[in-house]
């Protein structure tokens, strides 16, 4: 009853795998489509077959020349970096995180805490918006608190109390303290960041 595998391995593991799949389409008849895809996985990049996106880690700050915070100026530059990386023919933007599969993945497989991705309320107190990637100018959220002003329809993964603006906090971070939900920091506050790769949804209309 699966509509989509994926998997990751060598390429001799992925041919033995390819192998012993079978389709079985009882006595319905009809047409069949079937596609298959593979990719290459650089080191230091990670692959989310969900939504065919790539992911590089960016380790803490030592890619931006200048960037010491996330203060305006310094998120920006952060955010132009991004953009200005490329692979696989796709240009990079900083992190979005826009459902729990991806967030999940984002905790699993990136190792480092406290990873800042495209998500502020930098403009307007409390009204959180996605900045960067597909889903730029997506509002996510209207007020502070772990559900306060919750779009519905639109993910949002708080901790306890957060967002709570304490200290003029206008950047959000996932993997806060190391756990599995999001937190709001100040300006100045050293975070690790990741740079994706994709502007599609559907892994089958990806371009790599």
């Amino acid at each position: 009853n699966k509509t989509r595998l994926a998997f990751t391995g060598t390429m001799a593991n992925i041919n033995n795998a390819l192998a012993t799949l079978k389709v079985n389409t009882t006595a319905t008849q009809g047409v069949v489509q079937i596609s298959v895809s593979a990719t290459v996985n650089p080191t230091g990049y990670y692959y989310l077959p969900t939504n065919g996106h790539f992911y590089k880690p960016v380790n803490g700050f030592s890619a931006v020349s200048g960037f010491s915070g996330t203060n305006v100026s310094a998120y920006n530059s952060l955010k132009t970096y991004c953009t200005n990386q490329t692979f696989k023919g796709q240009s990079g933007y900083l992190m979005t995180i826009t459902s729990a599969d991806e967030d999940n993945f984002v905790y699993l497989n990136v190792p480092q805490s406290n990873i800042i991705f495209a998500l502020t309320d930098n403009v307007t107190e409390g009204t959180f918006k996605i900045d960067a990637g597909p889903e730029n100018g997506t509002l996510i959220k209207t007020s502070n608190g772990q559900t306060a002003g919750n779009i519905v329809g639109q993910y949002n993964n708080w901790a306890g109390g957060e967002p709570n603006n304490s200290g003029n906090e206008d950047y959000a971070v996932t993997k806060w303290g190391g756990g599995s939900q999001w937190n709001d920091l100040p300006n100045a506050y050293n975070c690790y960041s990741v740079i994706e790769y994709g502007t599609w949804s559907n892994p089958d209309d990806q371009t790599f």
